[in-house]
This record gives C-alpha cells, structure tokens and sequence, in this order.
C-alpha cells in the first residue's frame, strides 16, 4: 500500500500558514465578517457625529452673535441702529430681525438692504442637486439621524410665529435648527434686548455644513471602496486557507474512485490546527 498512497511528510509550500495557523475555520470567518461591519458602520456613526459637532458649533456662533447685537443696542443710538445692523447683518451674513413687544415686526436687514443669502427652490435645482438630496435622506435613516424640522418662513412674520422668541428671560439667547427646502441647514436665535422692548432675530442659511458633510460622504465612499477591496484580500486569504487544501483533497479522492490509487498523493498538513488539518 505503501507505493499507492505516497504520505507526504513535508507540507506543500502552497498549503503553508503563517500567523493564523492555529486559528478555527469560525474564528476566521467571523473575524472578517465582523471586521469589515465595524468598519462600515463606524465610519457611518462618525460622519454623522461630525455633522452635529458642525451644527453646534454653528448654533454658538449664531447665539453669540444674538448676544452681541443686543448688548449693542445699548450703547448705539437710534439714529445710528439701523445703519450699524445692517453692517452687522452683512458682515456676518446674516438677517437680523427686531420685533415689537407686542409682536410686530420693526425691523429687517433684508428689507433695509440685499439679502445675504437665498433659500433655493429645490424643482429648479438640477438633477445632481436632487440625486445629492436623496443622498443625504438616505444616508440620514441610516444612521437613524433625529429629525430636524423644516424651515418655512411664516406667512405672518410676528414674534409668536418664532419659537425661539418665546420664553425668553435673562437676556439669554435661545437657539434652533432647521431644515430649508434645499436641504440645508437654517440657524437662528432669538434673544430679548436689555430694557426688555424688543425682541431680536438672527437667522443663518449655514450651507457649508451640508457642504462639509457631502465632502466628508465622498471621502466615506471612498473609504467604502478600500473596505471593499479589503473584503475581497481577505476572501481570498479564505479561499486559500480552505477551498485550496480540499482540493487536493477532492483530486486524490477523485483518483481512488477512478481506479488510479498509484498516481495518489495525499498531502499532510501537520502543522494545521484546525478542521482541515
């Protein structure tokens, strides 16, 4: 029997492993498996906490901002307000609204001067704007994102159409985040000036937040791409750790059912702790 079946004693160079030798078949696989889930959806969860840590830090600036033009108020006089929030207003581009106590509306930067940013109308965008778009609502349930409510400018511009101009108290500004129709961010805050008559509006159409994070989804489909290709290098590694020595295993069984038991040669793989070893 000796002759029919050659024992090899010495493993062929193609069945050698490294490292992962005294690794099980399940340990493998789900090490890849896992290894490429967490690198998926980690770098989903980043992007979006990326997103808010931009969104706070507008939310600040805006109210700072607030702060500022209220404590100015003070020292500013009448003749010289209107001049100096329109300079503000365009510095910062910004508009600044003032309401009454009693809730009318006296002021308006945009009114006084050029508006400093537009909301777009998202039908008259092209169609890679609206693909962008469904890009960003996807990506959005995917990382279960809390929903932001929708920017609309009221019928009635009055202090009660504004939440964030009630409730204040303590010349404390009061911040929110919208949504615009073109799907980017819209930030004000709403504080009360210092005697208490007026009550103030500062409103951002903040776009290079949605900007950064398209950037940064790029940057994440890229990232996709290598784990992708990492995916299929570590497949591969599978394949070559597990289909290729059942091969030769299947060829010298093949051999023995064809009646050819000389030319079988049966590779030993002594060094393989696992099933196949």
């Amino acid at each position: 029997m000796a002759p029919d079946t050659d024992l090899q004693t010495i493993e062929p160079k193609d069945l050698q492993l490294g490292w992962s030798r005294g690794l099980s078949l399940t340990t493998r696989i789900l090490a890849v498996n896992l290894f490429v889930l967490a690198l998926l959806v980690g770098g989903l969860f980043f992007l979006d906490s990326y997103r808010w840590r931009l969104i706070d830090q507008r939310l600040e600036s805006t109210a700072k901002e607030a702060q500022v033009i209220a404590d100015t108020l003070a020292v500013v006089s009448p003749k010289e307000r209107d001049k100096f929030i329109a300079k503000f207003a365009a510095t910062h581009s910004s508009r600044i609204r003032f309401y009454a106590a009693d809730g009318r509306k006296t002021f308006d930067s945009f009114a006084r001067d050029k508006p400093t940013y537009e909301l777009r109308d998202p039908d008259q965008e092209p169609w890679q704007k609206n693909f962008a778009k469904f890009a960003d609502e996807t990506f959005d349930r995917l990382v279960l994102a809390p929903r932001i409510p929708v920017f609309l400018e009221p019928a009635q511009d009055e202090a009660k159409a504004w939440s964030e101009l009630q409730g204040l108290e303590n010349n404390l500004p009061k911040t929110i985040v919208r949504i615009a129709p073109d799907a980017t961010h819209v930030i004000s805050a709403g504080i009360q000036s210092e005697d208490g008559g007026q009550r103030i509006l500062t409103t951002i159409n903040a776009r290079e937040i949605r900007l950064f994070v398209r950037a940064e989804r790029t940057k994440i489909f890229l990232f996709f791409l290598l784990v992708f290709a990492i995916a299929i290098l570590l497949s591969l590694f599978l394949a070559r750790t597990i289909v290729l020595p059942l091969k030769h295993l299947a060829r010298a069984a093949l051999k023995v059912r064809l009646g050819r038991a000389q030319e079988v040669t049966v590779p030993r793989i002594p060094s393989r702790r696992d099933e196949i070893g």
